[in-house]
């Protein structure tokens, strides 16, 4: 193959490509490695990681003008919540290592509470025209049953993050500072691999932001892994959430999605199931953070 001789020179030994998304694993002379089409971001980002001490990255081992060879990472088979328990330790790891703070610009936290206030209002109105066209039926499908039977949870969780929201901007609002972090923004539980170490793969999408956005793509992406409050802990023993952090977070968390339908009610009972799931399970975890005082 043309590629593997540009790369390893062509008196090498290829005993197998395999395509897997948009790396290719090649197996060269009893060897594996795996190759990407260059970015020049992935240079930058990694000198800053190995700047911090922070090496839970595969290492590039050849460059050419058009790719770059990656160490193979042999991935250790694990159950789900071992791999959800891998990521949450390394991105507190990696929040923990990156912090600074830099100055607030209080026209960017206007916008994301404008924003998020927006979102809300939107989902509320959605659920409002839902709710009103069912109760006009005469008779309720079984997924519109469900709606109905759940609309005050959902209108419940909106409330809650509308008065959130508000909470969060006039906390932030007076701040000076805001914390920063190197975000791996990317948080596929497929991208942690477990080996003589635990790795990251795939930091292409690596920004700075606030820790909440990692936090939250995580949460929305794995709240139903049992006992996500551990999870939460953990993170928190690396990394502790400021008070601001901790009222945006679950202020995010709150918000249902709207629902899904399609001409299966079989489907739409199930999609309704997961949004009423998700949030029975987000109350659970804001209980365990705020707790009521007797």
């Amino acid at each position: 193959m043309k590629l593997i001789d540009e790369i390893f020179g062509k008196e090498c030994v290829c005993k197998g490509i395999n395509k897997k998304g948009k790396c290719i694993i090649a197996e060269i002379d009893n060897k594996k490695y795996v190759i990407k089409n260059k970015s020049n971001d992935i240079e930058k980002i990694y000198d800053y990681l190995n700047s911090v001490k922070f090496e839970h990255y595969p290492k590039i081992l050849i460059k050419n003008n058009k790719y770059y060879v990656y160490e193979y990472i042999d991935d250790v088979i694990s159950p789900i919540e071992e791999k959800a328990c891998d990521m949450i330790n390394l991105i507190g790891l990696l929040h923990s290592k990156t912090t600074y703070y830099k100055e607030m610009d209080i026209n960017e936290y206007k916008k994301l509470f404008e924003d998020t206030v927006q979102k809300i209002e939107d989902v509320k109105t959605y659920y409002d025209k839902l709710i009103d066209s069912i109760e006009r039926h005469m008779f309720m499908s079984p997924s519109e049953y469900l709606i109905a039977r759940n609309i005050s949870k959902i209108f419940g969780a909106l409330n809650y993050s509308k008065q959130n929201i508000i909470k969060w901007y006039n906390i932030v609002k007076s701040n000076n500072k805001k914390r920063v972090v190197r975000l791996y923004n990317n948080m596929d539980l497929n991208h942690v691999l477990r080996n003589s170490d635990l790795y990251l793969i795939n930091w292409e999408k690596s920004i700075n932001g606030s820790p909440i956005l990692d936090l939250y793509n995580f949460y929305k992406m794995n709240y139903s892994i049992s006992n996500f409050e551990q999870l939460m802990k953990q993170y928190e023993d690396k990394y502790p959430l400021e008070e601001e952090e901790k009222i945006l977070f679950y202020t995010l968390i709150s918000i249902p999605n709207k629902i899904n339908f399609t001409f299966n009610e079989i489907i739409n009972c199930k999609n309704i199931k997961k949004i009423v799931d998700y949030i029975y399970k987000s109350e659970i975890l804001i209980s365990q953070a705020y707790p009521t005082k007797k």
